[in-house]
């Protein structure tokens, strides 16, 4: 899965929550080629805790259940969404850095971000596109 931000206010942010939405994860299932989660999705961002902007949107893609970045900021995202849906990100953007865990259904997704670099945390949800 490929999830970009959409929108931004700030570049740090942005890069440690699309971890969400960016990141490595680890699953103990394996993962299947040509997911049924794979394609694009927009994340919402919420932060529940800290002093992070609100209100970033995130597009996130997903290949063979790997997800990659799509955004149009210098940042990373590593991650994976097993076969039953469950997800983990880590996003990078300079030195700071969010995790996301969740699970991804047919057309909609939920899940938790944390990051200790920005010292926030939050929920996220998602969208298929």
């Amino acid at each position: 899965m490929n999830l970009a931000f959409q929108y931004a206010r700030r570049g740090a942010l942005a890069a440690g929550i699309a971890g969400l939405a960016a990141a490595s994860f680890s699953f103990s299932t394996p993962l299947l080629a040509a997911t049924a989660f794979d394609g694009d999705w927009e994340v919402s961002i919420i932060v529940e805790s800290g002093t992070c902007d609100q209100g970033f949107q995130i597009s996130i893609h997903v290949i063979d259940g790997t997800v990659s970045y799509a955004g149009q900021i210098n940042s990373t995202a590593t991650g994976a969404v097993t076969n039953r849906g469950a997800v983990n990100i880590r996003f990078a953007h300079d030195k700071d850095v969010v995790d996301g865990v969740g699970t991804l259904a047919a057309q909609f997704g939920e899940g938790k971000w944390t990051s200790a670099t920005l010292k926030c945390t939050g929920t996220w949800i998602a969208r298929r596109n």
